[in-house]
């Protein structure tokens, strides 16, 4: 039953494009009609892994998948709760999971450069009766294909799957 939960999560973040926290504010949903003032740029907000027993109360969940990594997903939590005027985030799940991706990898022909050497015979002067000849050996540089032929292998991708809750402090 995950799997089709986390293949419409991994489709909406490849279709959403998670390269900043900004992207992820279309994964918050309010569960409040109030809106709140956002909160200044440098308003510490602390992440909870228990969710505090009284003098808080949940204004919005921020739940999506991402292979950016935990500090990413750190940063676009308090990102959201700065956004909505959170106090707090109550960090209720979070999980990892790794995904093998196989795919090939073509062949392909490269060239390398080689050093040659060839026999030649130099005259001095014409060819007439009489002139010298002689035999040397003349380096050169040529060039060789490389054939590499294609193979199969994978990638292997970490994508962290978070549940979260914004809280505010009961007025």
């Amino acid at each position: 039953m995950r799997f089709p939960v986390l293949v419409s999560s991994l489709l909406a973040l490849s279709l959403a494009g998670c390269a900043s926290v900004k992207s992820t504010e279309a994964f918050y949903i309010a569960s409040t009609t109030q809106a709140f003032p956002p909160k200044p740029k440098d308003y510490p907000i602390p992440i909870l892994d228990k969710m505090p027993k009284q003098g808080m109360e949940s204004i919005g969940r921020l739940a999506f998948t991402s292979e950016e990594g935990f500090s990413f997903i750190r940063r676009s939590m308090e990102h959201n709760a700065r956004r909505v005027g959170a106090d707090a985030v109550y960090l209720k799940k979070v999980e990892s999971q790794r995904v093998r991706s196989p795919y090939y990898v073509p062949a392909q022909t490269t060239w390398m450069r080689v050093p040659s050497y060839r026999r030649a015979t130099v005259w001095d002067g014409s060819r007439r009766k009489g002139h010298r000849h002689r035999n040397v050996v003349v380096e050169d540089v040529t060039s060789i294909p490389v054939y590499r032929p294609g193979y199969w292998t994978e990638d292997i991708r970490t994508y962290t799957t978070i549940d979260s809750e914004m809280l505010r402090y009961k007025k």
